[in-house]
């Protein structure tokens, strides 16, 4: 992930954030998916990619964190 994409999906991120509460998940959930797609971020829990890609693995759990089930 370069710094420029990086800052790219910060703002989406902060822009959801700005959303009511109700409307935030399903945004996250898409968001979460937009980075799985463009970064090949596995299914299955894989240390080498984390350590990798340690930036975008850090973006990928704070969306995730954020969303509510």
């Amino acid at each position: 992930m370069t710094t420029g994409e990086m800052l790219i999906y910060t703002q989406k991120y902060n822009d959801i954030l700005a959303l009511p509460k109700r409307k935030r998940s399903l945004k996250l959930a898409n968001l979460m998916t937009e980075l799985e797609v463009n970064f090949k971020i596995p299914m299955i829990k894989s240390d080498r990619f984390n350590q990798g890609n340690f930036y975008l693995m850090v973006l990928y759990r704070m969306i995730s964190d954020e969303r509510k089930f």
